[in-house]
């Protein structure tokens, strides 16, 4: 099984192309076969240091039936795009307000499920989506940064 994170082409910074590239990280980091995917290899953002394994999408022609792409809540472009794809297809939201703004159209093309990082999203959605299987999945801490003491939490 390969995972393929579909994200948006642009440079700029934005929380949502720093979490996919997190994410396939921490996959790769578990021993997994993960990459992410952009349309456009000059729309690779040089603003943050993870380095991860980039792929085009024609390679995803190769994707067969046991393969997932990770696609962000807004981009029904690139799910119409590849509707034939035989991998299954799980939506990341990432942004409430995009997911709500999509969501119709998600219906359309046969996803397996949704992965949010937020409680009420997950929730909001598996009482309104017609999606089979939405999952919270949060990312980890940086224990270098955040750890608990409860030595240094006591008065």
């Amino acid at each position: 099984m390969t995972i393929f994170y579909l994200c948006p082409d642009f440079s700029p910074p934005s929380g949502g192309v720093l979490r996919l590239y997190t994410h396939v990280a921490i996959l790769r980091d578990a021993g997994y076969e993960a990459f992410i995917v952009h349309g456009d290899p000059k729309g690779l953002p040089t603003w943050f240091s993870r380095q991860v394994p980039v792929r085009s999408f024609p390679e995803l022609a190769q994707a067969a039936a046991e393969d997932v792409l990770v696609v962000p809540e807004g981009r029904t472009v690139v799910l119409k795009r590849f509707a034939s794809c035989p991998a299954r297809k799980v939506a990341i939201s990432l942004n409430p307000l995009f997911t709500l703004r999509y969501l119709p159209e998600w219906s359309t093309y046969d996803l397996s499920g949704v992965m949010t990082n937020c409680r009420q999203t997950m929730e909001l959605l598996q009482w309104i989506s017609t999606v089979p299987h939405v999952r919270l999945v949060q990312s980890s801490v940086d224990t270098s940064l955040f750890s608990f003491s409860r030595e240094e939490k006591l008065p």
